[in-house]
């Protein structure tokens, strides 16, 4: 079986992280080995959570604490190339994966791990920025889930001279650059290079304080900027995502309104392609909506509960 014996380490010290978590290591088909975590949280079914890049388990303590509170149980995952899962280029902070359907085989391993079958039905996908991207590709693909959450997903990156770029980044692997950072990346993860003020994360302080915190205490879970082959593997996939007919099951997607990073046109246009589909803005809100203010994430819970009612309340 692909999951091993030993039990991998949860980074519980580390601040927001609830107890009663349990992570284990997966072994994917091409020998990459993964971390996940569960939490069990009751009998009302089991949510898949899909962090985006550069993110890891620890991080959405927060979250899985809301979710098992509704009675849920929680598997996060930490993509390869991230967290503690083997990372292609070792021992180095870059971002990179050869291509995006690495990520459906990560899926395809968490699927198919025991822990993770014995977990009650309905499932339930939620997923942010570049786990959007990955959970929209599944779930064209068929993955068996009775709805999906998305926060801010990735189904378009804003760069500068967008055309400009693109050109580059698409250059950047027939020229060797493959797995070197991309213009504009470096080494460090992005909360330990900028001012609270200056973020384009959440307009909540004690969140930023708290994943800066995080970066200082366990470096080894964080992960630095992109490499031109990642880039490149993005843009291909969200190409592709655009032409493909959307997915049936129902969704409900949340966009701040002050997002910067992944692309609001692109969330308007493809959260809003099926008549299942719910697109809900949120004002003063940047990127990381489920790690907002207070204020900003009651209304976002508030709604969500609403959205899985049929299921929960069942």
């Amino acid at each position: 079986m692909n999951i091993q014996q030993d039990t991998a380490p949860l980074l519980n010290q580390l601040a927001g992280v609830p107890g009663g978590g349990k992570a284990h290591w997966l072994k994917t088909a091409d020998g990459t080995r993964l971390r996940i975590a569960i939490w069990n949280g009751g009998a009302k079914g089991t949510v898949l959570l899909f962090p985006g890049r550069t993110e890891y388990i620890e991080k959405y303590g927060p979250v899985v604490s809301r979710l098992t509170g509704w009675g849920l149980n929680a598997v996060v995952i930490d993509w390869r190339g991230q967290g503690l899962s083997d990372r292609p280029i070792s021992g180095k902070s870059i971002g990179f994966v050869e291509n995006f359907a690495e990520y459906q085989d990560d899926l395809l391993t968490v699927l198919e791990a025991d822990p993770v079958k014995a977990l009650p039905d309905p499932r339930f996908v939620f997923c942010h920025s570049m786990g959007g991207c990955i959970a929209l590709r599944a779930l064209i693909d068929g993955l068996d889930v009775k709805a999906a959450v998305f926060s801010a997903p990735m189904y378009g990156i804003q760069v500068p001279l967008e055309a400009a770029s693109k050109a580059l980044i698409s250059l950047g692997p027939s020229l060797g650059l493959g797995r070197s950072f991309a213009p504009g990346s470096g080494n460090h993860t992005y909360v330990s290079t900028v001012d609270f003020r200056d973020n384009v994360l959440t307009s909540d302080e004690p969140t930023f304080r708290r994943l800066q915190d995080h970066a200082k205490l366990a470096p080894e879970l964080c992960l630095g900027g992109a490499s031109f082959r990642w880039l490149h593997s993005a843009f291909r996939e969200m190409a592709e995502l655009e032409s493909l007919p959307p997915p049936t099951v129902p969704s409900l997607t949340f966009l701040g309104d002050k997002e910067r990073i992944v692309s609001p046109s692109m969330i308007r246009k493809l959260a809003t392609r099926d008549a299942n589909s719910e697109l809900v803005i949120c004002p003063g809100a940047e990127h990381e909506i489920w790690m907002e203010r207070p204020e900003i994430q009651a209304p976002v819970w508030e709604k969500t509960r609403a959205f899985l009612a049929p299921w929960l309340d069942d």
